[in-house]
């Protein structure tokens, strides 16, 4: 039988949640059963616009594995040095910040995909000299428990939803 974690584990995802240097843990949700579920929907509406065209039924075939290794879209392309995919928390590979930082009610999650984000950010922390030591998104992965650590500083200091709403009109990806 498919299993949620097993399937997880077989798909690669678990290789990809955790933090570095420990065992996968397994992603909050049911992913492979939702995305199993939600691929078996996709089918039957396919199915049914098939038989209303040709007046054909189809056969369906959904496979839990299928579904979330399709959700991994680059992540074979992160093999580091050894050929394998290390595990980093929050963090990615590609630039920085990308993570969850410490407010003074909870905690945000930022993360700046582009030099622009990246630009609004450091004028907002009050460190604009930032932008051009780190100024592409390698030196930024590559300095990344650095700024980590700035903006955990910086957002440690608002409250959740006030750091929301500041990062948020600037352009910033954030959640609460």
């Amino acid at each position: 039988p498919a299993i949620d974690i097993c399937i997880q584990a077989e798909s690669g995802l678990l290789d990809r949640t955790g933090w570095p240097n420990q065992e996968g843990v397994r992603a909050g949700a049911t992913v492979a059963d939702h995305l199993g579920a939600m691929n078996a929907v996709i089918g039957v509406l396919a199915a049914l616009r098939q038989r209303e065209l040709t007046g054909e039924g189809t056969w369906i075939d959904v496979s839990m594995l299928d579904a979330v290794a399709s959700m991994m879209w680059d992540e074979p392309l992160d093999l580091d040095s050894s050929g394998t995919i290390s595990r980093q928390g929050n963090s990615d590979r590609r630039g920085a910040p990308h993570g969850v930082y410490p407010t003074t009610d909870g905690s945000v999650a930022v993360v700046v995909t582009s030099n622009a984000q990246w630009k609004e950010l450091v004028g907002l922390m009050a460190n604009p000299g930032l932008y051009e030591k780190y100024s592409t998104p390698a030196s930024r992965a590559a300095a990344s428990s650095e700024i980590d650590a700035l903006v955990a500083d910086w957002t440690g200091q608002f409250l959740s939803e006030d750091i929301a709403e500041t990062l948020g009109d600037a352009g910033i990806p954030v959640g609460v």
